[in-house]
């Protein structure tokens, strides 16, 4: 049997159009395009480091946002970003360990 075959980080992420998802998440306030974005870094999940760091950059931008907005991890988790997604930005803006 032919086991499906899985793209490579890089392509997922070329293929997701990174800046798009980055200029989304910059974005003010709560939009569609701002959850879609989220939930398209559902696939990158794993792949932090490999991330362009703008969009590193924009998902800490964006989640920090949520928190100073009263949010909690649970809600950015709910809000559609993965729990290893959200591990990171959080280790990365020092509410983590």
């Amino acid at each position: 049997m032919n086991e499906p075959k899985t793209e490579e980080p890089a392509k997922v992420a070329a293929a997701l159009d990174p800046e798009g998802i980055a200029k989304a998440l910059f974005s003010e306030g709560e939009s569609k395009a701002k959850k879609d974005a989220r939930e398209a870094l559902r696939k990158l999940s794993g792949t932090w480091e490999t991330l362009p760091v703008r969009l590193r950059s924009a998902i800490r931008s964006d989640i920090g946002r949520l928190l100073r907005d009263g949010k909690t991890v649970t809600d950015v988790v709910a809000a559609g970003y993965s729990n290893v997604t959200a591990d990171r930005a959080l280790r990365d803006l020092g509410r983590r360990g």
